[in-house]
């Protein structure tokens, strides 16, 4: 019998994401609130959403700087706490999910399995089979929210010392990511709030690949759902990344040359360009 993909809920388009004004003490927000920078140490970054997720919505970011010398890396996940009232601890594992109503894993270098309250990147087990709620359609991505093209999940991951250079476009049907460049400057990283038959899940994807359900005990139509980033360890600055809605024409304009650049803020200060415009592509100025 032939599958058909599912059809797509037909919802108002969403406002742009951007992170929450209440955040950890160490994060430091752009003037439009989509880049999330650790000013110092390797904690106290926890910051959210400034908008619930609604079913089959994608909050991706954009790995943009990282900092060596430190153990641990990117995390991400849902909470249902109220990001208005709570203390907000210094660390999303263990501290957010022992207050409750929260699931956060750690993105290691190693494909994800189940999460966990480490930085482990042991190998998941070889038998592990992974239910996708991600429908890829003639390279669309369907999800039960809105249609997306699948490119926009893919970023580039550049290891430390290739980094200044443009990466080679990828060729007709590659997919361009690699697990072992999860972490990478370059890599995008997702999650996905799910409702299967009034079961709440919470998917990660990584470069455009989804690394099944991680959390599977998530209630529905309680309360509202909120995304959770921590730049924590080596991640030092991260990206939000609009896939829905339509961007005003300056915000489309530095997308359209970040995207056909591919390069490190150090690589876009060399660009023969007023330094106004460097700035404000590298989110330093409006």
């Amino acid at each position: 019998m032939k599958q058909t993909a599912p059809k797509e809920i037909p919802v108002r388009m969403p406002p742009i994401p951007r992170f929450h004004v209440r955040h950890g003490t160490n994060v430091q927000l752009d003037k439009d609130k989509v880049v999330a920078r650790r000013a110092g140490g390797f904690g106290d970054a926890v910051a959210f959403s400034d908008r619930p997720l609604a079913p089959g919505e994608i909050f991706l970011l954009e790995i943009e700087d990282d900092e060596r010398g430190w153990s641990g890396h990117l995390r991400i996940g849902l909470t249902m706490l109220n990001v208005q009232n709570i203390d907000i601890p210094p660390h999303s594992l263990p501290d957010l999910v022992y207050m409750g109503k929260s699931w956060v894993v750690a993105i290691t270098k190693t494909p994800l399995s189940l999460p966990e309250d480490d930085d482990s990147d042991q190998e998941p087990p070889p038998d592990r089979t992974v239910k996708r709620v991600i429908h890829l359609d003639q390279g669309l991505i369907r999800t039960g929210f809105q249609v997306v093209d699948r490119e926009q999940l893919v970023g580039t991951p550049r290891p430390p010392l290739l980094r200044l250079l443009r990466p080679p476009p990828a060729a007709e049907g590659m997919v361009r990511n690699q697990n072992t460049e999860s972490t990478a400057v370059g890599s995008r990283i997702g999650v996905l709030y799910s409702v299967e038959r009034g079961v709440g899940e919470m998917h990660v994807l990584i470069n455009g690949e989804d690394q099944g359900p991680v959390a599977t005990d998530i209630p529905v139509g309680t309360e509202p759902v909120f995304a959770v980033v921590d730049v924590y360890g080596t991640t030092k600055r991260v990206r939000l990344i609009q896939l829905y809605g339509v961007p005003n024409l300056q915000d489309y304009c530095r997308e359209l040359i970040r995207n056909q650049c591919r390069c490190s803020r150090f690589a876009i200060g060399q660009l023969p360009l007023p330094a106004r415009l460097k700035q404000f592509l590298k989110y330093e100025a409006c």
